[in-house]
């Protein structure tokens, strides 16, 4: 299912205790004009986030709570504010988040 989500504290989250935060596909949805974009909790791993479009959002475009992605794989998404563990990731073309 794409998504577009606008105006929410979190534009998409994936957080354990909230349905399955494990194994997803998140692709192809737009998340802009958040307080956070599109957000990975600690504890949700094995996802696969790709091919998203976060822009503009008030806090963060993309983040991943857990240490370095852990087993999460970040590729193909348009952002310009990343964040990795509670720290800055260097925005797009460096680090886990791409």
């Amino acid at each position: 299912m794409v998504t577009t989500a606008t105006g929410n504290s979190f534009g998409i989250a994936l957080f354990p205790g909230l349905g399955s935060a494990t194994g997803n596909l998140v692709q192809g949805n737009t998340a802009n004009g958040n307080a956070e974009g599109i957000l990975v909790f600690t504890g949700a791993t094995s996802n696969t986030v790709q091919l998203n479009t976060a822009t503009g959002n008030s806090d963060v475009d993309l983040t991943d709570v857990n240490s370095s992605c852990d087993s999460n794989t970040w590729t193909n998404n348009t952002f310009v504010t990343d964040r990795v563990d509670g720290v800055p990731d260097g925005g797009p073309g460096v680090g886990c988040i791409q």
